[in-house]
């Protein structure tokens, strides 16, 4: 007999009252594919140092509780959903964060090789300069 649960049930036999004065039975199942758990999520610590995280996180707190206190059915699913919320809004925030820097970043990135071209060009117009001084202290030792 086949289930959603992953396992087939395979074999019965009564075993008899010789191991007990109840009626014992053995049952065999076989495991099917045993599917893969969905990874838990875990809030970074580090995280908390962002005082802005801290002020979105304090907001949706607030907004859960008045919008849902009492609606759950035990505490355990409140403490649940709750969870979730945080999960969600933490990851978002971050996600906005980080879309923020990377943006910043490329906005960074012409700028970055306009100053490597100006470099690049202030240490050729140094090496001429070097040079020129390297003939010059050539020229006047000629002369002395």
């Amino acid at each position: 007999m086949h289930n959603t649960h992953g396992w087939d049930f395979t074999e019965a036999n009564y075993l008899g009252k010789t191991l007990s004065d109840h009626n014992p039975l053995e049952v065999v199942l076989t495991l099917g594919k045993v599917p893969t758990l969905i990874p838990t999520w875990r809030m970074q610590p580090t995280l908390l140092e962002d005082a802005a995280l801290r002020d979105t996180l304090g907001a949706a707190t607030d907004s859960y509780f008045a919008k849902n206190e009492g609606t759950a059915s035990t505490p355990f699913v409140e403490w649940g959903v709750f969870k979730v919320v945080i999960q969600r809004v933490s990851i978002a925030t971050t996600t906005g964060a980080r879309h923020i820097v990377l943006q910043e970043l490329n906005c960074m990135e012409p700028r970055l090789g306009q100053l490597e071209s100006e470099a690049s060009h202030e240490i050729r117009n140094l090496q001429d300069t070097s040079i020129t001084h390297a003939e010059l202290r050539a020229l006047t030792s000629h002369c002395s």
